[in-house]
């Protein structure tokens, strides 16, 4: 089931069987692409038959979903911040992925088997700018990070539904995926949710989520809540990154 019509079906109080004037939605993404497009086909599900208006800040990044400014940004104490969690050792971080990094390098690299396609990427040309709030830290940008972005678009073709003959150009099995998402997750609890960068990135987030909460539940209007008092259903597009921001700033798992 889309996840729209997941949500109609399991709050039919709020987005089924009310009148579109009532139903109270608000929906907020982010600036890129794919997070428009998702909240676009969200409402779609939610109310069908209604017009629902997303809000996209199109003419500045938008500061729910990452820092408003790198001015405000120490970089210097968010690399010794994330460094620290490393007892200042950035080269143990490759090396305790020494194994995983063997398969991302078969994948990416190894053109030696038997039906290897010379045209394919090697990974050794491949240069990455993630355009977050600072450039990639040379002393904790590795092959782990690398390797955590190449995972991550491994498992969307997987959870695309393509088969495993594709996924990976054909090279990564399930185990191997498991084995690769590892770096993924490591490099996002390192990168994103070491306290200092969590707290620059997900706080206006937080508080923007804190001061909705408190209006509806007290019944007094808060400035920096989202929507209006007649919103009921509250939906935010971002990435995965926010959520480990937030994980972070409020140490959830």
């Amino acid at each position: 089931m889309p996840s729209g019509e997941y949500y109609r079906s399991r709050y039919p109080s709020l987005l089924q069987h009310v009148p579109c004037d009532h139903r109270g939605i608000y929906v907020e993404a982010n600036t890129t692409q794919r997070t428009i497009a998702s909240g676009k086909a969200m409402i779609s599900g939610l109310a069908p038959d209604c017009r629902v208006d997303m809000r996209v800040r199109t003419n500045a990044p938008n500061p729910l979903f990452g820092p408003s400014s790198s001015s405000f940004v120490d970089h210097q104490k968010v690399g010794d911040a994330t460094l620290g969690r490393m007892a200042n050792q950035p080269t143990w971080f490759t090396n305790a992925f020494f194994r995983p990094l063997g398969k991302m390098h078969h994948v990416l690299a190894d053109c030696s088997g038997v039906g290897c396609d010379p045209s394919k990427p090697d990974f050794r040309t491949v240069t990455v700018d993630h355009g977050l709030f600072s450039p990639r830290d040379a002393r904790v940008d590795n092959p782990v990070a690398l390797g955590a972005d190449f995972a991550e678009n491994f498992l969307l073709e997987y959870t695309e539904g393509l088969p495993m003959s594709q996924v990976g150009w054909g090279r990564v099995d399930r185990e191997d995926l498991n084995d690769l998402m590892e770096m993924n997750t490591r490099y996002h609890d390192f990168m994103l949710r070491t306290p200092y960068g969590a707290q620059v990135a997900a706080s206006d987030l937080a508080a923007h989520l804190r001061d909705t909460i408190v209006s509806i539940a007290s019944g007094v209007a808060v400035a920096g809540r989202f929507g209006t008092p007649q919103d009921h259903f509250f939906l935010l597009d971002g990435h995965d990154s926010n959520l480990s921001w937030l994980g972070g700033l409020l140490h959830l798992d």
